[in-house]
């Protein structure tokens, strides 16, 4: 596992298929977890916020999640057939009592009840935390998307 790697749950694309999210006007946000992503299993069970352990407020954070804008869901952007999601990129800057020991980064549905999305290792190593008292945070999401689906014949 490296820093940036992603999963999406198993969840979210099965319960989106049962018209549960709107991915074009749901509200998200990403929320700082001290699970290591190796303990953060893509098959938990309809997981939401509560199902891991979130970081304390300060500084820049917020409990709950910070809001995460410019979700777009496309199709045949990336290229024909191909459905895309897509988030506005991230960035923090370092601030007096921000979280120290946050080691995953949840995507969440905040709209349907704080419903994860993806999770994306933070630090270095698996379970390695980010200071954000004295360092800044960029995720830059992939310029395709942070998941694709492709229909085919």
């Amino acid at each position: 596992m490296a820093q940036g790697d992603l999963k999406t749950f198993d969840y979210y694309p099965f319960n989106a298929g049962k018209k549960l999210y709107d991915n074009i006007n749901d509200t998200f946000k990403y929320a700082f977890i001290t699970d290591a992503f190796s303990t953060v299993s893509k098959a938990e069970v309809e997981p939401d916020l509560s199902s891991f352990t979130e970081v304390g407020a300060g500084g820049n954070y917020t409990a709950g999640g910070n809001a995460l804008p410019g979700n777009t869901w496309t199709i045949g952007v990336v290229s024909a057939g191909v459905t895309a999601m897509d988030f506005t990129d991230i960035s923090l800057t370092k601030q007096a009592s921000s979280p120290t020991t946050a080691k995953t980064l949840l995507i969440i549905n905040s709209t349907a009840g704080n419903d994860c999305y993806h999770a994306i290792q933070l630090g270095a190593a698996d379970g390695d935390a980010v200071d954000l008292v004295n360092n800044d945070l960029t995720v830059t999401f992939n310029a395709n998307g942070t998941v694709n689906i492709t229909v085919t014949a």
